[in-house]
């Protein structure tokens, strides 16, 4: 992740598939509603990911992460 740090390649191909699915839905909610990235094992592993990305790539400043029992994602 540029300017982030490393990240586990198993973890980014699973954000990667359905990263564009998860944009699709946010892109048509206000671009100021808060939003809450929840996961546990794997889903939490995704979900660290997925805050980074929504906060920087759709230029969210609402991102709230939460996760249970993950891995290190990086």
């Amino acid at each position: 992740v540029p300017g982030f740090g490393f990240v586990h390649l198993g973890f980014e191909q699973m954000w990667r598939r359905i990263r564009e699915s998860v944009f699709e839905v946010l892109r048509t909610q206000p671009s100021d509603r808060q939003i809450t990235m929840l996961g546990h094992s794997l889903g939490g592993a995704m979900a660290t990911l997925g805050a980074v990305s929504v906060s920087r790539n759709l230029n969210r400043s609402k991102v709230d992460l939460c996760t249970f029992g993950g891995p290190r994602a990086g």
